[in-house]
């Protein structure tokens, strides 16, 4: 077999002037700067470059090498023959390892989801593995489930650091709203953890990921301001009343219960999703004197936390019962459609933030000075007939989860104790089967729900009277007279 110190351009050159006649044939490097393994394969038509495995049973093609390659390319190939035979070392100590050879990204993923199902699904909520499964199957597997470990542990630094920006992009392209960092962020996590799987089976020797920045995306911990609140207040009655005047199940007006369901988590500040759209009409219990929500499961069920209580004030118990459900219905919050539950409050809380913000730059007008609030800074989104546009491109984000850390701040103010405030948002819970605690502390913190509830209504304008105050006192002054609508 011919060998050459190094393989260069004239080597190359010289192959494919002596393609093969019959059967291929080999020049391999042998010398001081040789690359141990690295060889020239002539064929009658074209010459490759790579390396021979299993004691030359097997060709490992690296690339094909024109006959006008320059140095730098040359150059390029041999490195990559370099990492070609390391790994085959690491094979001959590991046998484990071949088989990233084989193995597609979308294979691992399967073992990974059955081993996850198999140890820990059933002590997690099963909300986890819907979030996997939707960031693997819409993101991940289409853009690199084809390829094997190794093929992905080999691609360039820069195309794998750029991996949260191309899934970023991908979703904002869908949907133009939205600027998919946060997806981004948990596509490499969840890739992570497969990929820590791989290496604990011994299938993977290295950690592309392991340099890989994510994306800046601050978590949303906006809140709403004082005039904020009466502006919202103003534009929930507004809506009510239209939807009080569209016929029963109308798409076109307000939801009847979702209105009740915002109400309840602006009374609350409980967690929108777990604790009150996916929760049973048997979690709402009023023994004790104490209407609550039980949520038989805490967030991660971790260690004695096996449930949480939302306590209720006397509205927010009456919006749960005022909603309307079929008969032998057990959802706490049911959905248009029969058998199913109230997805999201996301569009009825972004109405809602236009018509307060109406209500808001009408109020500015008539004072003729600034207004001091969140939603005049907040880019809203709506729908001109079906396509979903920015309505106003504002930079602040004002997601459903802005009402928890609105409230959060107005327990000082409404006079609610620290430890009151923790128990009331569920940062602690005792489990709901000590009746002991809630017989001992539930009246008391039953108490400073109705006591938040009440000075919640009354920013929002609720409980005024005609007789009472016009305008809530805020920062900045107060508010012209007559621009804040009575409640009914």
């Amino acid at each position: 077999m011919p060998t050459v110190p190094r393989l260069t351009v004239e080597v190359v050159r010289r192959c494919y002037s002596r393609l093969a006649t019959r059967s291929p044939y080999y020049v391999y490097e042998l010398g001081r700067d040789a690359i141990k393994g690295c060889a020239l394969r002539v064929l009658r038509r074209e010459v490759q470059i790579g390396a021979r495995a299993d004691r030359g049973k097997t060709w490992l093609k690296v690339s094909v090498v024109r006959p006008d390659v320059t140095f730098e390319e040359l150059e390029a190939f041999r490195s990559s023959v370099r990492r070609r035979v390391r790994e085959l070392e690491d094979e001959a100590l590991e046998p484990s390892l071949r088989e990233a050879r084989r193995m597609t990204l979308a294979e691992l993923w399967k073992a990974y989801r059955d081993d996850y199902v198999r140890r820990r699904h059933s002590r997690r909520s099963p909300r986890t593995l819907d979030q996997r499964d939707s960031l693997w199957n819409c993101h991940l597997l289409p853009l690199y489930g084809h390829l094997t470990l190794a093929e992905f542990a080999s691609l360039p630094p820069r195309q794998v650091e750029e991996i949260p920006q191309v899934i970023a992009g991908r979703v904002n392209r869908s949907r133009a709203w939205a600027e998919g960092r946060h997806t981004g962020n948990h596509c490499v996590a969840a890739l992570r953890m497969a990929w820590e799987f791989a290496r604990r089976r011994g299938w993977i020797a290295k950690d592309p990921l392991r340099d890989v920045d994510l994306l800046d995306a601050p978590s949303a911990k906006v809140y709403l301001e004082d005039i904020d609140l009466a502006a919202v207040g103003a534009a929930l009655r507004s809506l009510e009343e239209l939807a009080a005047r569209s016929v029963a199940c109308s798409r076109q007006g307000p939801s009847p219960t979702s209105l009740l369901a915002l109400r309840v988590a602006l009374y609350t500040g409980c967690r929108h999703g777990e604790e009150l759209l996916r929760g049973k009409l048997s979690w709402l219990r009023r023994d004790f004197s104490v209407p609550r929500i039980e949520v038989p499961r805490a967030k991660g069920d971790r260690g004695d936390r096996q449930g949480r209580f939302v306590y209720l004030g006397p509205d927010g118990l009456r919006c749960l019962l005022t909603i309307p459900r079929p008969g032998g219905c057990d959802d706490l919050v049911p959905g248009r459609v029969a058998g199913t539950q109230l997805a999201r409050l996301t569009e009825i809380w972004e109405r809602t933030l236009v018509e307060a913000r109406k209500i808001l730059l009408a109020w500015e007008a008539e004072q003729g000075t600034p207004l001091v609030s969140s939603i005049l800074k907040a880019r809203l989104v709506g729908y001109r007939g079906e396509t979903r546009v920015d309505l106003y491109a504002g930079g602040l984000r004002i997601p459903v989860k802005a009402l928890r850390h609105t409230i959060k701040t107005l327990h000082p103010r409404a006079g609610i104790a620290p430890d009151h405030s923790r128990q009331l948002l569920g940062h602690e819970a005792a489990g709901l089967g000590e009746r002991v605690y809630l017989h001992q502390h539930g009246p008391s913190l039953s108490q400073a729900a109705g006591k938040t509830e009440a000075y919640v209504r009354r920013l929002m304008g609720d409980a005024l009277t005609r007789s009472g105050p016009r305008t809530p006192q805020v920062a900045y002054g107060a508010l012209p007279r007559g621009s804040l609508p009575l409640a009914r």
